[in-house]
């Protein structure tokens, strides 16, 4: 299993190359869809059809439930150890 920093890491360079990433847990939606975090991943995947792709799924800590937080800053809702918009926008104003 791979270090949640690692993958965290691994999502962001994939990001800042163009790639897309979801974060969240994965469950079952009421009609059976795929869902991470609170994205439907049909609805997701379906911006890539007729691509050829390469889909990672990386693992990060134990079985659970989501614990949903709201950021200080900027007062939208994530799960996880950072919001992931003000996460990017820091990087985006360093330069990174």
């Amino acid at each position: 299993m791979m270090s949640k920093s690692d993958a965290q890491e691994l999502a962001s360079q994939a990001m800042d190359m163009g790639a897309g990433a979801l974060r969240g847990f994965l469950h079952r939606g009421e009609a059976e869809e795929w869902i991470v975090g609170s994205t439907d991943v049909n609805t997701w995947l379906g911006r890539y059809e007729g691509f050829e792709l390469i889909l990672l799924a990386v693992p990060i800590g134990e079985r659970g439930t989501a614990e949903v937080k709201t950021c200080r800053t900027c007062g939208r809702e994530y799960e996880g150890d950072a919001c992931p918009h003000c996460q990017t926008a820091r990087k985006r104003l360093r330069g990174e």
